[in-house]
């Protein structure tokens, strides 16, 4: 603390007042006048008691899972929350939610075995002394050419295996499990699926006998170790999903097989159908959570949000709100997807934080319009210019020092401007497509992009 101000002010009262007193009020007058005057000037700007993000957020995630399901989460950022509102207030406990940053760990991966509240714990059979400290922390990848995909059961088999044979020796002469393929087989029990109502009725038919895929990564931790073991053992008797937010490189490479219900992604053993791009949607479960089970945490009205909340707004935009009334607009369901389109209007935030969030819009504006709601989805792309044309000028002073500085919002700019065209060019907005146009082009000349 900064003392010249308290003596100032002690000894200007102590012309008027006994010394004592006076040193007392200056002392606490500079205590509490700081942080007064901050709160005075700033808590306009940062109550967040309008706000209820994270709390709905997380029960959008808890509420997108089937009954007694498996939910594997990533950060501390979309479990935490997850946490609260199963362990305060009582909200979906049947949900066993797994972190995967921790399930590397020797003990997480011991808890994962045990019943937590409504949750069973995770179908895992390994031993305790296959995985404890020390041991099998990282296993690596060894092409050893194996040809084909090799089923599962196998591949656990010699990862888990304490005979020096299926290891390999390293320097020093210790010998060490490892990786001999990344190529996996999972015999599927389509009885079992069936009975366990994994796929939705109208996907039956394309439910594969064998799933095969390639695995991502170069290695396997503890946490890539639990989660093979889990299908390996869990013969679809419980739902598995990802939350929306965990990174594709922990799917296991699993990609082709998960399917979007609202904030999840649900592991299915099905073929992707022909001419499917991206990926897929069960529409009619995601329609469902979105209009009768979704809250949206006021983001909409509240008068701040913190960064965590509004890097969300591209997520839901783009993929859980975006994917699905594409995907709706693509089976004929019109009246539902213009319905979540115009759901995410009325409960996203009527402002643009980022730059990534004018290109996250492109689904929902492309929906708004190919359903009739111009008036929203005009109002959507000129907020969206806005933000971007005042940004760019921003952009353009710090490439005069700095150009590589702010090149992924340029791109990112761009790429919107061009996908905004290609949509206008199909409705009567002329003046509108005439700005766009226009700003591309000059935003092209300007970097020097073809």
């Amino acid at each position: 603390m900064d003392w010249s101000g308290v003596f100032a002010i002690a000894d200007y009262l102590g012309k008027k007042v006994d010394g004592k007193i006076a040193a007392g009020i200056a002392t606490a007058a500079c205590l509490l006048g700081a942080p007064l005057l901050l709160a005075f000037q700033n808590w306009d700007d940062h109550d967040r008691s309008e706000k209820t993000t994270a709390r709905d957020l997380a029960k959008n995630y808890l509420a997108s899972c089937a009954p007694n399901a498996i939910l594997f989460t990533y950060g501390d950022n979309d479990t935490y929350p997850l946490w609260y509102v199963q362990e305060v207030e009582n909200y979906r406990p049947d949900v066993r939610v797994v972190n995967l940053s921790l399930l590397s760990s020797d003990w997480y991966m011991r808890q994962m075995k045990q019943k937590v509240n409504q949750a069973d714990g995770l179908p895992i059979n390994i031993d305790n002394e296959k995985f404890k400290k020390g041991v099998r922390e990282i296993l690596y990848y060894q092409d050893m050419k194996v040809p084909g995909h090799v089923d599962l059961d196998l591949v656990m088999q010699i990862l888990l295996s304490d005979d020096q044979k299926n290891k390999l020796e390293l320097r020093g002469g210790k010998f060490e499990n490892f990786l001999p393929t990344k190529n996996f087989s999972l015999p599927v029990d389509r009885e079992a699926v069936l009975k366990n109502s994994v796929v939705p009725k109208a996907w039956q038919e394309s439910i594969v006998d064998t799933m095969s895929w390639t695995y991502n990564k170069n290695y396997i931790t503890r946490a890539e170790l639990s989660m093979l073991n889990v299908l390996l053992n869990n013969n679809w008797k419980r739902p598995i999903y990802f939350a929306a937010t965990v990174p594709n490189d922990n799917y296991l490479g699993l990609d082709k097989y998960l399917v979007q219900e609202g904030f999840a992604l649900r592991l299915m053993p099905i073929a992707t159908p022909a001419g499917a791009e991206g990926t897929l949607v069960d529409t009619q479960s995601a329609f469902k959570d979105i209009t009768t089970k979704y809250q949206w945490g006021n983001m909409a009205n509240a008068s701040y949000l913190d960064p965590e909340s509004y890097r969300m707004i591209t997520m839901i935009t783009n993929t859980v709100m975006g994917g699905t009334a594409t995907q709706l607009m693509m089976e004929g369901h019109k009246d539902e997807a213009r319905k979540i389109a115009v759901e995410t209007y009325e409960k996203m935030p009527k402002r643009v934080y980022l730059m990534r969030d004018i290109l996250g819009y492109i689904p929902i504006i492309n929906v708004l319009y190919e359903t009739g709601e111009n008036k929203r989805a005009n109002e959507i792309v000129n907020r969206n210019l806005k933000f971007m044309t005042q940004n760019m000028r921003w952009y353009q002073d710090i490439a005069q020092t700095k150009a590589e500085l702010e090149y992924s919002n340029i791109g990112t700019a761009l790429r919107a401007l061009g996908a905004y065209k290609s949509i206008l060019a199909s409705t009567s907005e002329k003046q509108l497509l005439q700005q766009v146009t226009e700003l591309e082009k000059s935003y092209k000349q300007q970097y020097g992009v073809e």
